[in-house]
Parts: structure tokens; sequence; C-alpha cells
């Protein structure tokens, strides 16, 4: 995961350190009106590469889109690593809040980058990053051959239960289209409507299901 990580983050730290760098105000001052605009224009640009990702990776549940969002960018995380691995930040130590001004900085590059005769970076930074963490968040675990389906699903709702406290109903569903086979997990807390916990996409459904 590190390996590919730094695929992503050397080139443009590379870039980063061939160019003049912008200027962020002291701490969390407003931004002159230059910034301002690079920094709302990266942030649509954002906006767009991630719900395009989302789409790309058949997760279309709006409250699955967004609790993404909040692990993904809105956490912070993720983006002041990157801001740390390609030197974006290194001209301003001792900021109040780093992780806001790692994304201010983050959405300013962006900008910057989608203007580059070559895009190649503007994907490294967006679709490439953002599905580098994406699956992160799904770790791999090897999974015997021998599986029942039924004790997996078992297992998921022993927890689910553990983790609400409540006596959760959790049923599958499933259609296929020209894409593949589309499968995903609903779940019924006691006196809501059903919702989809989780949805996954793949070509067969045994393996996307299990």
């Amino acid at each position: 995961m590190a390996r590919k990580l730094e695929q992503i983050t050397a080139p443009i730290r590379q870039h980063l350190n061939l160019r003049p760098r912008f200027k962020l105000p002291s701490d969390d001052g407003p931004l002159p009106p230059p910034l301002e605009v690079a920094r709302r224009q990266g942030e649509a640009l954002l906006r767009l590469e991630f719900f395009t990702l989302m789409e790309r990776m058949g997760v279309t549940e709006p409250t699955r889109q967004l609790e993404l969002w909040g692990q993904l960018i809105e956490h912070g995380g993720y983006l002041l690593d990157f801001a740390q691995r390609t030197t974006l930040l290194a001209d301003l130590p001792g900021a109040t809040h780093p992780h806001r001004r790692a994304y201010t900085a983050y959405c300013i590059l962006l900008h910057s980058l989608h203007h580059q005769p070559d895009r190649s970076m503007f994907h490294s930074a967006t679709q490439h990053l953002l599905h580098h963490h994406f699956l992160g968040l799904y770790p791999k675990h090897a999974t015997p051959r021998s599986a029942d389906p039924k004790q997996l699903r078992q297992r998921a709702l022993v927890r689910l239960r553990k983790h609400w406290g409540l006596d959760t109903t959790l049923k599958e569903s499933f259609h296929s289209d020209s894409t593949g086979i589309h499968f995903a997990l609903r779940i019924k807390p006691p006196c809501h409507a059903w919702q989809t916990l989780l949805s996954e996409q793949g070509q067969r459904l045994k393996p996307t299901r299990i």
C-alpha cells in the first residue's frame, strides 16, 4: 500500500519542487481573491471526481456515498498525509488547523494541475489517490474457499446487533445487467424502514456475495 502511494505522490512532489509555491496566509486567515477562486474551483473538481469514482466503484447509495466522503475527505487525515508526502505544506509549520490547511492547499493544487497540458498528475491526485484510499477501507482478508455464505451472513448479523444493540434484520438483494451482478445487504432496525448497508458489484454472484 505504501509503495503504491509513493508512486502516486512522487511525481507531484517533484512537480512542486520545480515550481514556485503559492503562499497561504499565516494560520487560517482569509485567502487573497485569486487563491480563494482557485480553492473553490479545485473543490468543485474534487467533488466531481469523488462522486464519479463512487459511481465507477458501484457505490450508488447516497447515504454510503456521504459516509465515504466523510471518511476520505472531511476526516482530513488522508489529505494531510498527501500534503506532507508531496511537501505541499512544507513551508507552513505550526498551523492551528493542519487538516483544514491541507484541504485548502489540496484544492488549490487540483486547480493548478487541472490546467496543466498533461492531466496525468491531476488524475493521480484525484482518481488514483481516492481509489487507493477507498480500497484501503476494505482490507482483503483470506476467506476459505469453503466459506458458507449463510455462516458469513449470520456473523454479519451478530456484529450488527452488537454494534447497535438492536434486533436488526438483515436481508440480501441482487440484480444483474450488462455490467454484471449488483449485490446489496439491506438492514431494518426496529421501527425504521429498510436501508442499504453496503453494495458490491462483480461478474458472478457467489464471489460477489462472499
